[in-house]
């Protein structure tokens, strides 16, 4: 039987680069925060209705290398094309995996624990909901005499993830991006509303762990924390406690001791503000009793640590926004041209080189059209909320596959489109011929424009920037250009910096923000 598991193992990942076995070593182990895109997973529970629905799930985000799964008796068969084995002692002689994921029903998943333990299995994620205490209670006495050969994350939590690379749990992989915020939170629900909020603000996440809402888990805030602490990766992190027990105020005291939050901006939330004592509020940890483990006292520790409170759920991206950069952690540079106007502004981690995956869209609205790559990547649309229904680049070169023209017919019909943002730049005449399109179609009338041209102050003869960005015997300046849009009805913006409110401005007097 194990050795028809262990055929099935190669041949499903025979020639996906996945090692399953090598000499005992155990893949990921070079990982700052225990998982990365080595990790090699099992499921506990792997054909059940959970198990398979989660599993799909992980085998879908970027790869997750989950290499097999465990089910009593059904040792031997396939499930999602990959080997199932009857225990988890076959699984590892098999496959050798760093982490296990449980999706076990309550009554049994103490016992799924403890197999995975007494199988030495580095680091074991407990899914489930429900678990009785005492069962807990029991699972953590069999860790504390494993030599600390195994990690246990839960139970009752969504797990863990690291962006783009390694998904084990329940959480929703889309929401996530890859950047430089660690989350560690007990609640799931607002694991997913930081990540979310991090996302759209642009700062995005380098590993998020879930370390559950139950009295009895595996794995404390002061444990992520460490490994926060020396993962050179996260250069912020998001904290999320809840009312019951006091890990939130032990958590507070390790920061202060560790002086954490003057190293890596800190940003904290404490569910419960209004739970009453003596009653349980969602978790089984989140009960407030004899006076002690209410919100204000760990908000207090918290901020005593250096910690900022965001003083709503809703407000976390923003206030870890601001945190770095208060830290000096994220600027906006701009670069000027010979007049000191703006010509270009980008979004810059003062960590990491510039990237597009820090640019994000929040609504869809609003359309732009642009010879100039520095300035589609505009992120003025989204701070103003008005977001980007599509973005298209038609490129500078002076022969092009797609002009100003073709993108204008496109979103002149398109439903989505309420406005349009239409930048050029100085040489050919492409612009001028946009303008006399928008003009004799009444565009602009139909849907608020405005516009933008580069090189204001470039001389004539000398290219700037693009091959078609040159004036020529007169023509092609930006003026000529700037005098057609308004013609046709176009706003010109008065700098590239304004871009955003004035087409802002342009909705509302249209009646349409």
């Amino acid at each position: 039987m194990l050795q028809r598991c262990s055929q099935l193992a190669r041949n499903a990942y025979k020639g996906k680069n996945v090692v399953l076995r090598q000499n005992n070593i155990r893949h990921s182990s070079t990982a700052k925060v225990w998982v990365n895109k080595d990790t090699t997973v099992i499921c506990q529970g792997f054909t059940g209705k959970h198990g398979t629905f989660h599993s799909q799930n992980a085998l879908n985000y970027f790869g997750t290398k989950l290499v097999g799964g465990v089910t009593p008796k059904k040792g031997g068969t396939e499930h999602l094309g990959l080997p199932v084995f009857n225990t988890v002692k076959e699984a590892k002689d098999a496959l050798n995996p760093y982490a296990t994921s449980i999706y076990v029903p309550p009554p049994f998943a103490a016992a799924a624990i403890i197999e995975a333990v007494e199988n030495e299995i580095p680091l074991i994620v407990t899914i489930t909901e429900g678990i009785p205490q005492h069962d807990m209670v029991r699972v953590l006495d069999v860790m504390k005499h494993s030599g600390g050969k195994s990690r246990l994350i839960g139970p009752n939590c969504p797990g863990i993830i690291k962006p783009n690379e390694c998904k084990i749990g329940i959480m929703p992989g889309h929401i996530h991006s890859p950047g430089k915020i660690g989350i560690v939170s007990r609640s799931g629900t607002l694991t997913y509303e930081a990540v979310n909020q991090t996302t759209q603000v642009g700062l995005g996440q380098s590993t998020v762990v879930g370390i559950g809402g139950d009295p009895f888990n595996g794995t404390n805030f002061i444990d992520v924390l460490e490994k926060f602490k020396n993962d050179d990766e996260t250069k912020g992190i998001i904290f999320i406690g809840e009312i019951g027990g006091g890990a939130e105020e032990e958590a507070a005291d390790w920061i202060k001791s560790n002086k954490l939050s003057s190293k890596k901006p800190m940003c904290g939330f404490i569910c419960g503000v209004t739970a009453p004592p003596g009653r349980r509020m969602g978790h089984a940890g989140a009960i407030i009793m004899g006076g002690k483990g209410d919100a204000k006292s760990k908000m207090d520790a918290l901020e005593a640590a250096g910690v900022a409170v965001a003083p709503s759920p809703s407000l976390l991206g923003k206030t870890m926004l601001q945190s770095m950069k208060q830290a000096g952690l994220l600027k906006l540079l701009y670069r000027l041209d010979d007049n000191n106007s703006i010509v270009n502004i980008y979004i810059f981690f003062v960590f990491s080189s510039l990237s597009q995956q820090h640019i994000f869209c929040l609504s869809f609205d609003l359309f732009l059209c642009s010879f100039n790559c520095n300035l589609t990547n505009e992120y003025q649309t989204t701070q103003v909320g008005l977001g980007q229904s599509t973005v298209v680049g038609i490129g500078g070169d002076p022969f092009n596959g797609t002009n100003f023209i073709d993108v204008l017919e496109k979103f002149k019909d398109d439903d989505e489109t309420k406005g349009i943002i239409f930048i050029g730049e100085i040489g050919g005449g492409a612009e001028e011929e946009a303008a006399d399109w928008i003009k004799s179609n009444k565009l602009s009338s139909k849907k608020p424009m405005v516009g933008f041209i580069c090189g204001v102050t470039a001389p004539p003869g000398r290219r700037m920037g693009h091959a078609g960005a040159i004036i020529m015997g007169g023509k092609g300046d930006a003026k000529s250009k700037m005098d057609a849009l308004e013609d046709a009805g176009v706003k010109v913006a008065p700098s590239p910096s304004l871009l955003g409110k004035t087409m802002l401005e342009q909705m509302k007097q249209a009646g349409l923000a």
